[in-house]
């Protein structure tokens, strides 16, 4: 497995105490270091390094210490999942950008790209997810708000933006929630896929 380019100078840099990342990056990359030394290379790992390229990229880009407790001391979701959460509920409001530094308004554009493309991170994630489960629709069977989103993208998406697709909140939080829950679900999926396999050993399948 390869070390992004960003946990690189992280470690280089700590070792040397030259400078540091910025704290956010730096947590990103100490959660990259973990799933690295874990040989974890599925969906949150993928997560990681999406948001570290994507953060990488927004110069002075910076979140509260409240808010960077909140991503990087969460030990129900871990940082990246954490961050992405956070973001696609509250939006850009959680970043600031220091006004009057060196290509602000750019940033600022840049920050606004990414928070709007985050929905598709979200379901790039969750598609991942889905793959990793023993049988198809084992992840909508048991966080149905998936499915309900799924729709509104199929529907929807040549409409409305991705953040417009994603409003009800509530419904978003309750994803974030199954998806903290993902050894109970795979239990579940299990099981549900062994009484399938059996049903159509029988050919009395109900799906």
């Amino acid at each position: 497995m390869k070390l992004t380019l960003t946990l690189c100078f992280f470690l280089l840099f700590s070792k040397l105490a030259l400078a540091v990342p910025s704290p956010i990056l730096a947590c990103l990359a100490q959660e990259e270091l973990n799933l690295h030394k874990s040989k974890n290379t599925g969906p949150v790992y993928n997560l990681n390094q999406t948001l570290v390229n994507q953060i990488a990229t927004i110069p002075n880009l910076k979140l509260s210490r409240e808010n960077l407790d909140l991503v990087c001391s969460n030990k129900l979701y871990g940082p990246s999942l954490s961050l992405l959460r956070l973001i696609i509920l509250e939006g850009k409001k959680i970043f600031s950008i220091k006004k009057g530094s060196a290509g602000h308004g750019l940033a600022m554009g840049q920050l606004g790209t990414f928070v709007e493309t985050s929905p598709h991170i979200m379901f790039d994630y969750l598609n991942e997810i889905q793959a990793l489960m023993p049988y198809a629709h084992c992840l909508t069977d048991e966080i149905p708000e998936v499915k309900y989103f799924y729709d509104r993208y199929k529907y929807l998406e040549q409409d409305l933006n991705g953040y417009q697709l994603i409003q009800d909140k509530n419904k978003i939080d309750r994803i974030f929630i199954g998806l903290s829950k993902m050894d109970q679900i795979l239990k579940s999926c299990k099981a549900r896929a062994k009484k399938l396999a059996e049903e159509e050993e029988k050919g009395t399948v109900k799906r």
